[in-house]
């Protein structure tokens, strides 16, 4: 199994790179806490922490990480991550991560870019198991996760801090 970086488009986004040009718009959501009422780490109280999580996020996708910056068509704007990575816990396995920025919330872009990075990570890259965590309260991230194809399957503790 290989991720394979490549970039997405659906209808209405685009699937790419992380560029440092995205610091402005990954701001507005990180700074916001909307984003963190489910999430074990802390929105961002200054630029400086979004320019230090975007300049790790360039550096994960220049070693190969798969982690695509979700962008509007309309004026590319960035309004979120999908991130996929090796589940090391099972054979030929892979997670999916997701946010979107609070303003992006109920309009399908959720499901319409985790919809389309499931899709192409299966066909391409050798998955035949891809896995997802949420909180159990986060039941927008739930139903996104299930329209795509996930079941739950049980709950576990998160001992994960940080970025």
């Amino acid at each position: 199994m290989k991720l394979i970086q490549k970039e997405l488009k659906t209808e209405r986004l685009t699937l790419s790179r992380p560029y440092m040009t995205d610091v402005e718009d990954f701001y507005a959501a990180l700074s916001d806490g909307e984003i963190f009422r489910y999430n074990a780490w802390n929105k961002h109280d200054n630029a400086l922490e979004t320019l230090a999580f975007l300049n790790n996020l360039m550096i994960r996708w220049d070693n190969g990480t798969t982690e695509w910056t979700v962008r509007k068509n309309d004026g590319d704007k960035a309004i979120g991550i999908v991130c996929v990575r090796y589940y090391p816990k099972e054979e030929d396995a892979a997670e999916i991560g997701f946010w979107l920025s609070a303003a992006e919330h109920k309009k399908g872009y959720g499901r319409e870019s985790v919809e389309a990075a499931v899709k192409y990570i299966f066909e391409n890259c050798g998955v035949k198991k891809m896995v997802a965590f949420c909180h159990p309260k986060n039941i927008a991230s739930l139903k996104i996760l299930e329209k795509c194809g996930f079941s739950v399957e049980g709950e576990i503790k998160n001992d994960f801090s940080g970025e």
